[in-house]
């Protein structure tokens, strides 16, 4: 059961997802994934190196398009955590 929400809520994502940066700071996110730069204060060290390993995993995509799946992979999978409890 826990299969069938990620693959339903994955779905969802990909077909909604952002091809191009959208508002406030996805932009500064993807230049930061894709070049391990910092974005602003805090960081996000950890996002910032998934998704730059992310990144260079699926080199044939364009960065924004990889960082958005990654997004859309892990919150798919954050539905089956909040299903599963």
């Amino acid at each position: 059961m826990g299969l069938a929400v990620f693959l339903l809520s994955f779905g969802v994502y990909c077909a909604t997802l952002a091809r191009t940066v959208g508002f406030i700071d996805s932009g500064e996110l993807a230049w930061a994934s894709a070049s391990l730069g910092i974005p602003h204060p805090t960081g996000y060290p950890l996002y910032t190196l998934l998704t730059y390993f992310f990144v260079l995993f699926l080199p044939f995509f364009e960065p924004i398009v990889v960082i958005n799946l990654f997004s859309a992979a892990f919150a798919a999978a954050a539905a089956v955590a909040f299903f599963l409890l």
